[in-house]
């Protein structure tokens, strides 16, 4: 599934370049959404049963919403990184 993602986020590459936070964001929520039910099909596939959207759901929601939070917070690594360089 990562290669998957990352086959289609590198032809995207251009298009984020300079993009603002928000535009970049809803991007990752769009991908992050097709990856989490891509992975519930999936599942369920292999577990031969319909497995319950909730937990999917609650993932999903935690993952977007986690992300400006990691995002400053690696931000802020790098900068103090390049700092010192």
């Amino acid at each position: 599934m990562l290669v998957l993602v990352h086959a289609a986020v590198t032809t995207q590459q251009r298009f984020f370049i300079g993009k603002s936070f928000g535009i970049i964001w809803l991007g990752f929520s769009l991908v992050a959404v097709v990856v989490m039910v891509l992975t519930w099909l999936v599942t369920c596939l292999y577990h031969a049963t319909v497995i319950p959207l909730d937990a999917v759901a609650f993932q999903t929601v935690t993952t977007i919403g986690a992300y400006p939070i990691v995002c400053w917070l690696l931000l802020h690594c790098q900068l103090a990184l390049l700092r010192n360089v």
